[in-house]
């Protein structure tokens, strides 16, 4: 509700010689102001009641539009926009019970290799094994050696012959190797084999052996098992010449001769 006073009845004052009234001075009002107060006093009609010499005005309505307009001031800052309710966090609630296992699932790709271990600490001494054998012995004769004889013989070149030491298995592996060429009588038969301590050989059964045509050659190798007594023993290889009544008796030559004796546990 707005009050505006009403002029005054009598304004005070005095006459001046000249016979002029001076007025008192009241504060200077904005342009804006004094249009709104005059507008005001001016527009006032309809619901406008007057008491005790004071104009009342109970609604905008019995003011001008052009007027209210003047009157409206700016908008003020926004004020602070509040946080709903719904936005802030709530309390923590009780922890919930644990659910069921769930199924199991499937295997996974195989990992990187680790890391070389450290070596592991020496392990005791095992127990002493039986006594080996001295190992096996060789001997070479690559020269020619010629025979006609027989019986077993030595050649004009004699051995070649190996010392070793039968073990207590008294088993060894003999073997025997030469190029041998048939000399003269077609189908004679050449033996290679070989004697023990100077003991001729006992069978043709351990020897090498070659039949053919006068001129032809072979070489040949062939290995035994042979059983003697435990110890040191001397083994010679031995030659002989074979025949028949229809053929005759021939002659050969046997060279690269060897002999290979190798103890057996």
């Amino acid at each position: 509700m707005l009050t505006i006073p009403p002029p005054p009845s009598s304004i005070g004052g005095h006459l001046e010689s000249e016979g002029i009234m001076k007025l008192p001075r009241f504060p200077r009002l904005s342009p804006a102001s004094a249009l709104a107060l005059a507008a005001l006093f001016f527009a006032l009609g309809g619901g406008a009641a007057v008491a005790a010499n004071h104009y009342l005005i109970t609604s905008t309505k019995q003011i001008k539009p052009s007027v209210l307009k003047q009157l409206k001031g700016a908008r003020g800052p926004a004020g602070p926009s509040a946080t709903p309710a719904a936005a802030l966090p709530g309390q923590k609630g009780e922890t919930g019970a644990a659910g069921a296992q769930g199924p199991k699932g499937d295997t996974g790709d195989q990992g990187l290799p680790g890391l070389k271990g450290d070596p592991g600490a020496t392990g005791a001494a095992g127990p002493t094994g039986p006594a080996g054998t001295e190992g096996a012995a060789e001997a070479y004769a690559p020269m020619p050696g010629y025979t006609d004889s027989a019986s077993w013989t030595d050649l004009d070149i004699a051995g070649p012959s190996v010392t070793v030491t039968v073990p207590a298995s008294g088993k060894v592996l003999v073997t025997l190797t030469a190029a041998i060429k048939q000399e003269s009588t077609d189908h004679a038969y050449d033996y290679m084999g070989f004697g023990i301590d100077g003991a001729l050989p006992e069978t043709s059964n351990q020897s090498l052996m070659f039949s053919g045509k006068a001129g032809d050659s072979m070489l040949a190798s062939a290995t035994f098992l042979v059983t003697a007594d435990p110890g040191s023993h001397t083994f010679t290889a031995k030659y002989t010449i074979g025949g028949d009544s229809v053929t005759g008796h021939g002659s050969a030559t046997f060279s690269n001769r060897s002999i290979i004796v190798i103890p057996l546990p």
